[in-house]
This record gives structure tokens, C-alpha cells and sequence, in this order.
């Protein structure tokens, strides 16, 4: 394990992937959200194995969509509800560019530049018309019998994404997604660049940063958040002297 400047605790992917076992034991997921959840390999093989009370599974291609039903067919029968989304989710519902290069993973709402490189092959992708929900009104259209508790984005663009989620990142005790080295370690970085303000966003909902590793590529990672037990506890302090107060 390394640490940066910034005291992120940097490890590899494996030890990431032993970290969210160990999670999923003490925060245990009864209901989780996997967006580009893709051919149903790698990631959604791990949390299937957990055996999630509710599932929300969103893809955006149609046939990774159809690959990623026949592989957790498993899963999804062993849960209490699945609900499927064929779709885009971003910020604000309406219209959207979606870039779809066939990479899985770097299929999404950015466009090919923000890889910086990482992907060549996306570099000639052009944008398709779609439209566009939020991550929220997804979530609340199923009428849930409880919030999710687990969010994993297996896509870039995730600050767009959770920043229609709000509610949901408000219920969630774990969050794992897709992001770029350079949003968590440029101090002068651009407001407008990919993720900018996504670990401002997750800090000010009561989560930390509990372990980063290295993507595919040096510039992209993959980021695991918590919701930090002490500020719970304060603002639960905060809530009671309030009450009594009153």
C-alpha cells in the first residue's frame, strides 16, 4: 500500500477487491445498484455471490443488456426484486449525448477526450441521441421496500450520475466507481473536468475515501467510499441536542 499527499491509501485491484468482501460482511448489502452492469461478468459475479435482497441493473447497450440478463439469471432469481433499466442515467432527465465505443467500461456519457489517451480506439466515436433519467427517479419509479444500500458504478462520468442520485447516495453505506487519477490529485485542476467535484460531493454526504487502486491505465482508478461512522455519529449528536433543546 502507498500513500499519497493527500492521504489516499492507494493498493491494488485484487487487494480493492478483497476490501469489498470484507465490506460486504460488516455493511451487508440488502439492496444494491449496479450501473453498466454490462455482460454480467467481473464485478456482478462478486456481488452475486452476496446474494442482494433487491437489485437495480442499468446497461445502456442493448446487447451487453441481453448478455448481462442470461449471466445473472442466477442472481436475480434469488433475489427478493430485480428491476432492469435499458438506459442512460445522468444528472438531469432529458436529452443526452451518449458515446457508446464498445468498451464497456468507457462507454458512457464523456467523450473520448476525457481518457486522455487511455482508450485509442475510442477517439472516433461520435455521440448518439438518447434520453436520459436520473439515478433517483429510476430508484423511485420501482417503489421500493427500502433504499439501497450499495452503489457501484462500473461506467466513467459517475459524478454526473450520483448527482442525480442524491437520495440515493443519502441511504447508501458503500460507494464504488469508475473515476480518473487526476480528479483526486490535481490541485489545479478544471471545474469542468471529469469527476472535479465528485469526492467534494461524496465528503459532504457523510462518506470518506477508504482505499483507491490503479485502473487499466495509470491515469484512470477505481475508488471505494464509505459512509464514515464518526460523522454519522455527529450529526446523530447534532439531531438529539437539537430534539432536546426544542
Amino acid at each position: 500500500m502507498a500513500e499519497s499527499a493527500r492521504h489516499i491509501t492507494w493498493v491494488t485491484a485484487n487487494e480493492l477487491g478483497s476490501a469489498m468482501e470484507t465490506l460486504a460482511r460488516v455493511y451487508a448489502p440488502k439492496g444494491l445498484v449496479h450501473v453498466g452492469v454490462g455482460q454480467g461478468g467481473g464485478l456482478a459475479q462478486r456481488w452475486a455471490a452476496w446474494q442482494p435482497e433487491q437489485l437495480w441493473l442499468a446497461e445502456a447497450n442493448a446487447e451487453r443488456l441481453e448478455q448481462g440478463k442470461r449471466q445473472l439469471a442466477s442472481a436475480e432469481a434469488q433475489a427478493v426484486s430485480a428491476h432492469w433499466h435499458h438506459g442512460v442515467l445522468a444528472a438531469a432527465a432529458g436529452d443526452v449525448g451518449y458515446f457508446d465505443g464498445r468498451l464497456p467500461m468507457a462507454s458512457g456519457l464523456l467523450a473520448p477526450k476525457a481518457f486522455g489517451g487511455a482508450f485509442p480506439a475510442l477517439k472516433h466515436v461520435a455521440p448518439e441521441p438518447r434520453a436520459a433519467i436520473t439515478l433517483d427517479q429510476w430508484i423511485n419509479d420501482t417503489q421500493p421496500a427500502a433504499a439501497p444500500d450499495w452503489l457501484l458504478l462500473d461506467c466513467f462520468g459517475a459524478d454526473q450520475i450520483l448527482a442525480g442520485g442524491r437520495q440515493a447516495i443519502a441511504k447508501a453505506d458503500v460507494i464504488w466507481l469508475r473515476s480518473f487519477r487526476q480528479a483526486l490529485e490535481a490541485v489545479d485542476r478544471p471545474d469542468d473536468s471529469p469527476d472535479a467535484g465528485l469526492d467534494d460531493l461524496l465528503r459532504e454526504s457523510g462518506f470518506r475515501l477508504l482505499l483507491a487502486a490503479e485502473g487499466l491505465q495509470p491515469q484512470l482508478c477505481e475508488l471505494l467510499y464509505v459512509r464514515d461512522p464518526r460523522r454519522q455519529r455527529a450529526a446523530l449528536d447534532a439531531q438529539m441536542r437539537t430534539s432536546l433543546t426544542d
